[in-house]
């Protein structure tokens, strides 16, 4: 005879992964030159703490860094959740903090 209080637990195959993004400003000079030159300076920086392909460095003169004076550039980084808090470089100047809704991921 089978029990009938028994509950049965079906394990989750789902995840949510939560997104951020924030602006990194930099000071022009001659180690931070161009938006291509941070983009190389980051890119190992922020694969030490987070993942390959689960981050993304951008650089939109008509976006953000519109507000670019004629001495600064401002890089956008989009991440997983935390890495803003994580990620401290005295060269940069952190701001625009915004989290994006969750999204579905299917686990492996």
């Amino acid at each position: 005879m089978k029990d009938k209080t028994f509950l049965y637990i079906v394990p989750r195959i789902f995840g949510s992964e939560y997104i951020e993004r924030f602006n990194l400003t930099f000071k022009k000079n001659e180690v931070f030159s161009s938006p291509e030159v941070i983009g190389n300076y980051l890119d190992p920086e922020i694969s030490k703490l987070v993942p390959e392909g689960k981050f993304s460095i951008g650089y939109e003169p008509f976006g953000d860094a519109k507000k670019d004076s004629s001495n600064e550039f401002t890089v956008t980084i989009e991440s997983m959740i935390e890495i803003y808090n994580s990620f401290n470089d005295t060269n940069a100047k952190k701001s625009g903090l915004i989290f994006f809704p969750s999204y579905i991921v299917r686990k492996k």
